[in-house]
């Protein structure tokens, strides 16, 4: 018995007169549509639904969406120029989460740590302004990022694979820096919040706004502070060697930290609009660590010098 492919394939194999007139044919085959047609028929057929229209509404919706490539054979993807750009389409939006990202990662490193990659995703996010469930995704600097049960929000964010994988590059050089800047901005946030506190003004619910002359004083003593990082990163390690550590360049992390200390978005943030927000002075101060922290970076991975500084690097 002849296959229901055959049988579909033989009756569509019509002879150029079937068609009112020569530009009938060129439509038909210009848009594909015979071939589309064959495959819904064959498909129709294998499965024997017991809705035959839905089923065919289905299909044809999967190939206008450009669904309809995914699990399916190599000759039918390159059958067409539409399912190749549905192909190339959905292989650059199959990696769209940390989780993703990490499987990925894996088969290149095994033991790769989840952590970086979450930080990552973190500032991508905190750049791109993606939200989850009415709150920013990606704000507490404090998570354990390599605990097995960590997520940026209770439903992982979907990141920006093009932005992710730029902003991956940069981040992954720098991780150790990334890290120590977390604490620096912590520590020189939270020393100077008790006091900053008492004359800062604001009203009940809202955060508390800092000054011109607070702003410089905290961009002042987070530069300090990150200069003397800076040396200990460009020392060679006991021993010889390389650290395999890195620093962006000076220059870089001065203008990111004015920008970070300037924004708009400092002392602006509810704590109830924070995922992790413990209330008071201490979610005050989170707040700000934590928009302090993610605009450096927004700013660092903006800046042409960092990416020359990569590349002088061989990178």
């Amino acid at each position: 018995m002849a296959s229901a492919a055959s049988v579909v394939a033989a009756d569509l194999q019509a002879p150029r007169s079937f068609f009112p007139a020569a530009t009938s044919y060129e439509y038909l085959e210009q848009h594909k549509i015979r071939f589309h047609l064959e495959d819904a028929i064959c498909q129709l057929l294998d499965a024997q639904p017991d809705n035959p229209l839905l089923f065919l509404h289905s299909y044809f919706d999967k190939v206008r969406r450009g669904s309809n490539v995914l699990g399916r054979e190599f000759e039918y993807i390159r059958s067409t120029p539409r399912n190749r750009l549905a192909f190339a389409q959905r292989l650059s939006e199959v990696v769209r989460q940390v989780t993703e990202i990490h499987q990925l990662a894996q088969l290149v490193c095994p033991d790769f740590p989840i952590g970086i990659l979450r930080r990552v995703g973190q500032v991508v996010c905190y750049q791109h302004n993606v939200r989850v469930k009415g709150v920013p995704a990606a704000l507490d600097v404090t998570a354990d990022l390599d605990g097995a049960d960590c997520r940026l929000v209770d439903d992982e964010p979907v990141v920006p694979c093009k932005a992710f994988m730029a902003a991956f590059k940069v981040c992954f050089v720098y991780h150790e820096f990334m890290e120590h800047l977390i604490e620096i901005v912590k520590d020189t946030i939270s020393s100077f919040h008790g006091a900053l506190l008492g004359n800062m003004h604001g009203v009940a619910g809202q955060p508390p706004s800092y000054t011109p002359g607070e702003r410089r004083e905290l961009e002042r003593a987070t530069t300090e502070r990150v200069a003397c990082l800076a040396k200990t990163y460009n020392a060679t390690p006991a021993g010889g060697g390389c650290s395999g550590r890195m620093c962006p360049p000076a220059a870089s992390i001065e203008h990111a930290l004015e920008r970070a200390y300037s924004s708009s978005r400092l002392g602006t943030t509810k704590a109830a609009d924070q995922p992790t927000g413990t209330g008071g002075a201490d979610s005050a101060m989170l707040d700000a660590a934590s928009t302090v922290f993610y605009e450096t970076w927004t700013g660092l991975l903006g800046d042409k010098q960092v990416y020359e500084h990569l590349d002088s690097s061989g990178l």
